[in-house]
This record gives C-alpha cells, structure tokens and sequence, in this order.
C-alpha cells in the first residue's frame, strides 16, 4: 500500500469530519457561501438552510468518524497490504455513503417543509 493509496481512502472521512464539525461550530451564511450545502430544497428558506446544514454537521461527523475508524480497522487487520481493487471497493462504499447523506439530508427538509411546497 502506497502513501498515495492510504491518503485516497482516508482523504473522504478526514474531509466529512472536518467540514462536519466546522459547520457545527460556524454554519454558512444563507446564500452567500460557496462552501456550502446548497440544494433547491436547502436554498427555499433560512429555515431550511440551518436545518439543512445542523443536520449535515451532525451526520458528516458521526459519518466520517465511523468511516474512519471503519477504514482503519480494515486495514490494520489486513496489515496495511491490501490490493488495489479492495481500495477501489472502499472507496466506492465511502462514495456511495457520501451521496446517501444528500438525500438523506432532502428528506429530512422535505419531510419538515413539505407545507411550504
């Protein structure tokens, strides 16, 4: 396993928790962002805004910190030799669980602004 390897399958995790917990602490301005989670839904009130991007925070860190750990485990019980197409496959799982936080994320603001459509 390469240096480039281990950064591409801990790069996603290290990313969610770390947006995650800047949003937690300092959430983008409504609009006027381009760092943010930004989706017709999110964009249709600042009401859905904050919720969208409180409800984000929480998910990207609790997501990232289990992928990380996930990640890590996996490897080390592997011994950190682990062949290029198992990386491919963790990489396609971490991508799949990022695009499930979207919708995830529109369901919940479509469930809490659904009256507004």
């Amino acid at each position: 396993m390469t240096a480039l390897d281990f950064c591409m399958v801990f790069a996603l995790p290290i990313t969610l928790l770390l947006v995650g917990i800047f949003w937690r602490i300092k959430p983008p301005k409504w609009k006027k962002s381009k760092f943010a989670y930004c989706t017709p839904l999110s964009c249709s009130c600042q009401e859905a805004w904050d919720l969208a991007h409180k409800k984000c925070s929480h998910l990207w860190i609790r997501m990232g910190g289990t992928l990380l750990l996930f990640v890590f485990i996996l490897l080390k019980l592997w011994k950190f030799q682990v062949d290029s197409s198992i990386l491919l496959w963790i990489l396609i799982g971490e991508m799949i669980l990022f695009c499930c936080s979207a919708f995830l994320i529109d369901l919940v603001l479509k469930i809490s602004f659904d009256h507004h459509s």
